[in-house]
């Protein structure tokens, strides 16, 4: 009888699921962000991404988020050897936004003809926390589908 012992390759494939899943619930964060992320311009919603490995150079990110026009946007996908995955907003303001708890969104707005007028307050802060605590309840789903999608890959 012998035994042949795949140890590398199985931790491989370990890996490769977690970073996947991971990933998964990076992309579904920045899904259910969406809904209370704070909107005026849209640029900070642009400026979302994750990242596995390291952060996105924040200055390069905001300014495509700036270019970016209104049109949805698929996350970025950067992969490297280091096993962590990052989601981040990238704008001069995300981290005072995110962090200031008496920060409110404005309720108006200025038309073409340069007088305020009423619109919606959309957002607040905190907006990356709330939406990780829905889609970490949603974890094993996730690396169930990451599972499935990396071992239907081999």
């Amino acid at each position: 009888m012998s035994l042949t012992w795949n140890g590398g390759s199985a931790k491989e494939l370990v890996i490769a699921i977690a970073m996947e899943g991971l990933w998964l619930i990076g992309e579904d964060t920045v899904r259910e962000a969406m809904n209370n992320i704070p909107l005026d311009t849209g640029t900070l919603r642009r400026s979302s991404a994750v990242t596995a490995g390291d952060l996105p150079d924040p200055e390069k990110a905001y300014a495509e988020a700036k270019a970016r026009t209104q049109q949805s946007k698929k996350t970025r996908r950067f992969y490297s050897k280091r096993p962590s995955i990052y989601v981040s907003y990238n704008t001069p303001y995300a981290a005072h936004l995110h962090e200031d708890l008496t920060w409110k969104p404005r309720d108006w707005k200025y038309n073409t003809k340069g007088n305020r007028i009423p619109k919606p307050a959309v957002g607040g802060p905190k907006w990356l926390e709330l939406a990780l605590v829905k889609t970490w309840a949603r974890r094993d789903r996730m690396f169930a589908r990451a599972r499935r999608k990396i071992e239907g890959s081999k």
